[in-house]
């Protein structure tokens, strides 16, 4: 990893009066795949907000490499849990949504999706209704739009956490032949540790706000990453252990700020 393609430097934010994140910084680094994971309410759908512009810190910034992020459309991708597909188009117009917006014509667009269409497991349904296909394949979709923004950088919001067990470990595994064929920086939001373990070069794990850093855990694991890795790999099991731990004891102080 060679530079930081995203930093958040000393952001404070607060939202309907309670404060999220005071001073925090990180960096992500180029073609790196974070994970970033922590109980329900501690600031993980916030700091993304941020990132897309779609929230203004009160004090510090958000820098897309020497650009600073302002306003929604600020160069990063966005793949929320939910498809979010438009149910009376057709895949292919669903997927070339991004460059109609940027203003090529329908016929650029189409010439300029099609050719993805093989390579992201989606051959055969450019002309298919978003109800025709399965939620791995309508995910698919998503992540295919998400790549023809053009971005370097892609957030992914529990992409897979309404899928079945076994199209939830399909849609892993291709997902990670996906970040090393296209070269891109992802980061995660999950609550699947085995997930954020398998997937990730390091995972953030959110604290209790006011949020003034993220704790991380680099996974020392080599690429390529197999799903038996996360099987017979006794590391795993010592991180996804100190995880957990993590993970109750942030989840204890977010329950007690709660009451």
């Amino acid at each position: 990893m060679s530079s930081s393609v995203l930093q958040v430097q000393q952001v404070s934010f607060r939202y309907g009066g309670k404060e999220i994140f005071r001073d925090l910084s990180l960096a992500i680094q180029e073609r790196e795949f974070v994970s970033i994971v922590g109980p329900s309410g501690s600031g993980k759908t916030t700091l993304f907000r941020l990132l897309l512009g779609l929230e203004k810190p009160e004090t510090g910034g958000l820098f897309l490499g020497e650009k600073q992020v302002i306003g929604a459309g600020g160069g990063i991708a966005y793949v929320p849990q939910k498809d979010l597909l438009i149910p009376w188009r057709s895949i292919l117009d669903n997927v070339i949504l991004p460059l109609e917006i940027s203003g090529l014509t329908k016929r650029e667009a189409y010439a300029n999706a099609r050719p993805h269409f093989a390579s992201f497991g989606l051959a055969g349904t450019e002309s298919a209704y978003p109800h025709m296909l399965s939620g791995g394949m309508k995910q698919r979709v998503s992540f295919l739009r998400a790549y023809l923004t053009g971005s370097d950088v892609l957030l992914l919001d529990e992409p897979f956490s309404a899928l079945d067990a076994i199209s939830r470990v399909e849609m892993q595994d291709w997902l990670l032949e996906q970040w090393v064929s296209l070269k891109k920086t992802i980061i995660l939001i999950t609550h699947d540790l085995d997930e954020a373990l398998l997937l990730s070069d390091r995972i953030l794990v959110t604290s209790s706000p006011p949020m003034k850093q993220l704790a991380e855990i680099p996974v020392p694991l080599s690429r390529p990453r197999t799903m038996d890795m996360k099987l017979d790999d006794k590391s795993l099991l010592s991180l996804k252990s100190e995880l957990l731990q993590k993970f109750r004891h942030e989840g204890a102080k977010c329950d007690a700020e709660e009451t």
